[in-house]
């Protein structure tokens, strides 16, 4: 595996150019500096805890069978470049985390799943080994 300069290098030698396939673009920066107050008055409310008593649970998506939106063309081509619909398909699972503040009590984290039975859950297997949650989006709520 090469490192970034590496790639970089090789890509300018054979005159390839990085182009974005599709997507969204937004401006972050405000967003940003919002997000650093809240966290400040977060740790103030927080401060007259123990860190053993604070956990922080997060969800991510995990999301499998995603083509990657970027490619490497020739310099002349740029403009011909195109997705295709299959780079839409996004197969989700969201997981589950959580811990409190000081890492040492660890929750085993959950999977939320669009199907009703994981087919790795199937017979003649057992069972699946982490706490498993159906919802038709694959997204957290309430009920869940």
């Amino acid at each position: 595996m090469g490192s970034p300069g590496l790639i970089q290098w090789w890509a300018s030698r054979h005159r390839l150019k990085s182009v974005k396939l599709w997507g969204q673009v937004g401006f972050a920066a405000e967003a940003v500096r919002q997000g650093e107050r809240r966290v400040a008055e977060i740790r103030a409310e927080l401060a007259i805890y123990d860190p053993e008593d604070i956990y922080n649970m997060d969800e991510t998506g995990l999301q499998y069978r995603c083509l990657p939106s970027r490619t490497s063309i020739a310099a002349g081509r740029r403009r011909r470049a195109r997705g295709s619909k299959s780079m839409k398909m996004k197969d989700l699972v969201t997981l589950v985390l959580a811990c409190n503040a000081t890492g040492f009590h660890k929750i085993p984290f959950a999977i939320i799943g669009c199907l009703a039975v994981p087919q790795c859950s199937k017979r003649p297997r057992d069972g699946f080994p982490l706490p498993y949650f159906p919802q038709q989006s694959a997204w957290m709520d309430g009920t869940v």
